[in-house]
């Protein structure tokens, strides 16, 4: 009787691993960011139009791009929490069969207890999504924290 001793490896290439690892992470669930960026009360007044304006330079991309940008009115509730909303699609249109959308909703938040707005996104998939579409807009975001950081002496 033969018995392996050794396992016995399949050389992959790379673009294949890739694409069975966003196969095998797919997900229907909404994913939580949250982002370090702190924002003064005076500050958030230009914040948000300035997130605003970056995320409709991205409106009109081939590849992916985003849709259906809001700005909701801020939103106080009974515990003293102050929230404003700013909801989006994010669409990617490459290699797959059909575009896959993904819903984002970028919170700004100020606590009761709190001096400073927190920034937080939520990221829900239409239909099923890589969780790596899903980081990938929260890269999006914080690249737009960081140019925040870099160009808010100049804006206020």
């Amino acid at each position: 009787m033969f018995s392996p001793t050794e396992e016995k490896r399949i050389k992959v290439e790379a673009h294949v691993r890739e694409k069975r690892r966003e196969h095998i992470s797919t997900t229907m669930a909404s994913k939580i960011y949250t982002f370090s960026q702190r924002i003064s009360e005076v500050e958030v007044e230009i914040f948000q139009p300035f997130v605003v304006g970056r995320l409709s330079d991205l409106k009109y991309g081939i590849v992916e791009k985003v849709e259906n940008i809001e700005e909701h009115e801020e939103e106080e509730r009974p515990d003293g929490t102050r929230i404003r909303r700013v909801t989006f699609d994010y669409t990617v249109s490459h290699e797959v069969e059909k575009p896959v959308t993904l819903e984002a909703e970028l919170r700004i938040i100020k606590d009761a207890y709190s001096e400073n707005y927190r920034v937080e996104l939520e990221v829900r998939p239409k239909e099923e999504a890589p969780i790596t579409l899903m980081e990938h807009v929260a890269r999006i975001i914080r690249d737009i924290l960081k140019d925040w950081e870099k160009e808010k002496d100049r804006l206020l």
